[in-house]
């Protein structure tokens, strides 16, 4: 079985947009998910964006996205939560880094550690609405709560409506 290797995932972050293998010259990252999240655009309810993707290396954490080809990955269930996954490098964007490389390991594990945060949520717009705890993050049952408003100020077919919000609990709980 492979194993996460601490720190890691700040050496990716160090060295984005390097030509530097941190892993090594002939080897890539292990990297869990440990969060799937997927990215809305507007008013419309079923990503179109991607998704945004939280990993751990189980001493730290951050989000992350995959390039736009790898959408699949994910709507087909190869990544899924707890899975490893290996990654070549990090490219920085906006409003999180790029996963590059990303090769799946096939079956699911418990998450690893109790990983720290490197980038704080609360400056994440994608996960920022306004509501916030105490400690600037949103919890995700108000996350929830706030898209059924939307949906509802959108006076869409109320099927429809809860077809969605369990499609989108499923993703943010």
């Amino acid at each position: 079985m492979a194993n996460l290797v601490l720190g890691v995932l700040l050496k990716l972050l160090q060295h984005m947009n390097t030509d530097v293998k941190v892993a090594g010259e002939h080897r890539s990252s292990l990297l869990q998910v440990v969060s799937i999240v997927p990215a809305l655009a507007g008013g419309e309810l079923f990503p179109n964006q991607g998704f945004y993707l939280k990993v751990s290396d189980s001493s730290h954490a951050t989000y992350v996205s995959l390039l736009d080809e790898h959408d699949d990955l994910i709507l087909s269930d190869k990544i899924q939560l707890g899975q490893f996954i290996h990654v070549d490098c990090l490219e920085s964007a906006s409003p999180v880094p790029i996963l590059h490389g990303v090769r799946p390991v096939p079956g699911r594990h418990p998450c690893v550690g109790s990983p720290e945060d490197i980038v704080a949520t609360r400056s994440l717009g994608f996960l920022n609405n306004g509501s916030k705890n105490g400690s600037g993050i949103s919890k995700p049952g108000e996350k929830v709560k706030s898209v059924e408003r939307k949906i509802n100020l959108l006076g869409v077919d109320q099927m429809v409506v809860q077809e969605r919000i369990n499609w989108i609990r499923k993703w943010l709980l």
